[in-house]
């Protein structure tokens, strides 16, 4: 008999970290992730987003409540999620995955949005009583930067604005949750490697036919073609428009990345607070960085115009 409440398994990686790559190896662990997926796009994920659509919905729904959009940089703190109104959104969230997860022992759902609102969820996994477990995608920021920047037309300062917020942000909303790491690039070099490292933290059962399973997805969906921005460290460094914030949270980030424990250390938790304490204090920087970046719906709006 399946379990009436199965374990939730979350994919919290921002925007171009592989986090559609990643959902695509959890369907090869046995985890569900329902069969209303955004479909493939060839100049952005010809292989498939994995992301559920009502999930979309729902979290620009979430987003637009708090005043937010995807690539907001301002930081979103739990308390910004007590107000009275966000209990219609929890209740519409919570009736939407008891509907998606019903017969499911294990499910999960990948959203880049996820990271930064994980205290909303927190109160919707609460409701239903649920065991949840995130993963987090993590690359190389300039690379996402510069996939940002060809993609959405952001700037190369904005870009790393929003991968140092989002990081920041996520990080804090999983304090003593459950909660894996995997390296971008580990994961399209050493896929088997990655997922069965997943599977050991996260508990999730190995038998001969997921082992075959994850042999398929590394042989016939990972592959070079994914990638094409291949910037390293060195590169990130020099990078005039980088943060000083973002290369020590990316350089706090890589040992997560090869880690085997599930809970952040309360040591870590302290330098993560660290980074983001200086962060807040580049408030006025940012300021300058978003209104620089004023002109992204009309740009947005003219890339898609010449699509």
């Amino acid at each position: 008999m399946k379990n009436k409440n199965p374990t939730v398994f979350v994919v919290a990686g921002m925007h171009r970290t592989g986090s559609s790559a990643l959902a695509r190896g959890l369907l090869s662990l046995g985890v569900e992730l329902g069969d209303n997926l955004l479909g493939p796009s060839e100049s952005e994920n010809p292989r498939g987003y994995w992301e559920d659509v009502d999930l979309i919905f729902l979290s620009d729904k979430v987003l637009a409540a708090l005043g937010r959009r995807w690539e907001s940089v301002t930081p979103l703190l739990e308390r910004d999620f007590s107000a009275a109104e966000y209990s219609d959104l929890v209740d519409e969230a919570a009736t939407l995955i008891t509907e998606k997860m019903a017969g499911s022992r294990f499910w999960g759902f990948k959203n880049p949005r996820t990271g930064p609102l994980i205290p909303f969820w927190r109160h919707v996994f609460q409701a239903l009583d649920v065991q949840v477990k995130y993963l987090v995608t993590v690359r190389n920021p300039i690379n996402v930067a510069r996939s940002l920047t060809a993609r959405d037309h952001l700037s190369p300062g904005y870009s790393y604005a929003l991968w140092t917020s989002y990081y920041l942000d996520t990080l804090r909303n999983l304090k003593d949750e459950v909660s894996v790491f995997i390296s971008y690039e580990n994961l399209m070099t050493q896929p088997e490697y990655e997922l069965r490292r997943m599977a050991d933290v996260l508990d999730i059962p190995w038998d001969d036919g997921v082992a075959d399973s994850v042999r398929d997805y590394a042989k016939n969906f990972i592959s070079d073609d994914l990638t094409h921005h291949h910037f390293d460290v060195p590169a990130l460094k020099a990078d005039i428009a980088n943060f000083s914030q973002t290369l020590n949270l990316y350089e706090l980030l890589g040992p997560l990345c090869e880690g085997t424990g599930s809970v952040l250390s309360p040591d870590l938790n302290i330098e993560i607070e660290n980074i983001s304490r200086s962060w807040r204090r580049q408030g006025r920087l940012l300021t300058i960085v978003v209104q620089q970046e004023s002109g992204f719906e009309q740009r947005m709006a003219q890339h898609k115009s010449e699509i």
